[in-house]
């Protein structure tokens, strides 16, 4: 049985924010993370698996841009790295002004 969690990858109108670069969707805030702050790392798809609940296989596809990430991994990243979740809220209430 195929996983049937959604993807994100939902297009939103954006609004500029000196605080927050312009993120075309919930997707791409995640692959932008992941990007600046796992793809560095040394251990990055190890980290980067433990903090989504997910095999670091899949975390190397995210910091590939092979794939994107599911909503429940998404949660997962705000739940577990602080710095993600200030992203994503600020996010949210940039999208809702």
């Amino acid at each position: 049985m195929r996983n049937s969690t959604p993807k994100i990858g939902q297009v939103f109108n954006n609004k500029e924010d000196e605080h927050m670069p312009m993120t075309a969707s919930l997707g791409d805030l995640f692959l932008d993370h992941v990007q600046e702050s796992y793809a560095p790392l040394r251990s990055a798809p190890e980290y980067l698996a433990r903090n989504t609940k997910v095999t670091p296989a899949t975390a190397i596809n995210w910091i590939r841009r092979r794939s994107k990430a599911q909503i429940n991994n998404f949660s997962e990243l705000c739940r577990n790295d602080p710095e993600f979740r200030a992203k994503a809220i600020a996010w949210l209430q940039q999208e809702h002004e």
